[in-house]
């Protein structure tokens, strides 16, 4: 199953480049995952969690990045996943390339393009309604403003420290504190806990009871 995905964040090329190769925050910033061990400079060890309906699917596995073109800004993730309880495996390969946006100053566009390959009950949960279709736009979606909201903590200046004065102590200037705090620190509380497919479900379902009226 090839899934294709498209998202634009306002930041430069460059920014955009290193934050998507930066694996902890790109890990952090993917409603349900979490990085559990890091191995290299690019492969590391993680798990995810997944709500299909009332079923929570928990998977962990191993992923990789592997840079392909520096310049032209192309990167792929191999990853591999089985499901903790013995109901499933995946494996994906999603290929990265950002670009520019046209005429929108520092603004730059993520192209993922992403191939599936589902076994065991997985494969079956997500057959014939286009659930996984539906969970993968949904991961993107969320991941696209959490990597947005760390990006644009990157690029905050910081805040030096100021020293109270002697005559006049200031407990705000002795708290003050940076405000390019280390973005997977601030993520953390806010991400979802695992991707829930029963709201996407209900989506779906109204968007094709009206296609329905819509043709009587």
């Amino acid at each position: 199953m090839e899934l294709v995905n498209r998202f634009a964040v306002d930041a430069s090329v460059e920014m955009a480049w290193k934050g998507l190769l930066d694996i902890p925050l790109v890990v952090d910033c993917l409603p349900g995952a979490t990085l559990t061990e890091t191995i290299n400079a690019t492969s590391y060890k993680g798990k995810i969690r997944v709500r299909l309906g009332p079923i929570v699917m928990e998977f962990t596995g191993a992923l990789t990045l592997e840079i392909s073109d520096d310049i032209q800004h192309v990167a792929t993730i191999n990853a591999s996943w089985n499901e903790t309880k013995n109901r499933g495996s995946a494996t994906s390969v999603s290929r990265l390339t950002v670009t520019p946006t046209e005429g929108a100053g520092e603004r730059t566009d993520v192209d993922v393009h992403t191939d599936v390959q589902l076994a065991g009950q997985v494969a079956q949960y997500g057959r014939g309604v286009g659930i996984i279709q539906a969970v993968g736009n949904e991961l993107v979606r969320q991941f696209a403003q959490n990597l947005q909201t760390a990006l644009s903590q990157l690029t905050q200046p910081k805040i030096e420290h100021q020293p109270a004065s002697v005559n006049q102590p200031s407990a705000a200037a002795s708290t003050r504190a940076s405000t390019a705090d280390t973005p997977r620190e601030s993520l953390a509380g806010k991400r979802a806990k695992e991707i829930s497919t029963l709201p996407l479900l209900w989506a779906m379902f109204k968007a094709r009871v009206c296609m329905l009226f819509a043709k009587l």
